[in-house]
């Protein structure tokens, strides 16, 4: 795997050297050939398939999450079968926001 997750308590233990937040809590990237400032800070909706994406476009090591990364194969299933019940306005707006291939891509 390319990506690895740590975490910090800062009401516990100190920042590390040259290491701002913004605010608390915050998710910074570290990408494997990019470590020095400035860092990159998660500053988009807090859901995870979201954060996913966020990790995916900006890690040094590339890789290629599934269409639905946030859900187990049963919750997919139900996923597309509810979506499938929806007006198709709803169901285009609902991709939108939860689908891979209709996200649009960072630069």
């Amino acid at each position: 795997s390319s990506v690895r997750l740590a975490m910090l308590d800062t009401f516990e233990a100190s920042l590390p050297a040259g290491l701002q937040i913004p605010k608390v809590p915050s998710l910074v990237l570290f990408p494997a050939f990019s470590k020095a400032p400035p860092h990159l800070t998660f500053d988009s909706k807090w859901k995870v398939q979201h954060i996913m994406w966020w990790v995916q476009d900006h890690a040094s090591l590339s890789f290629k999450l599934p269409e639905l990364p946030h859900l187990d194969d049963l919750e997919a299933k139900s996923y597309w079968e509810q979506k499938a019940e929806l007006p198709k306005e709803k169901q285009e707006r609902i991709q939108m926001d939860s689908e891979s291939s209709f996200r649009p891509k960072k630069a």
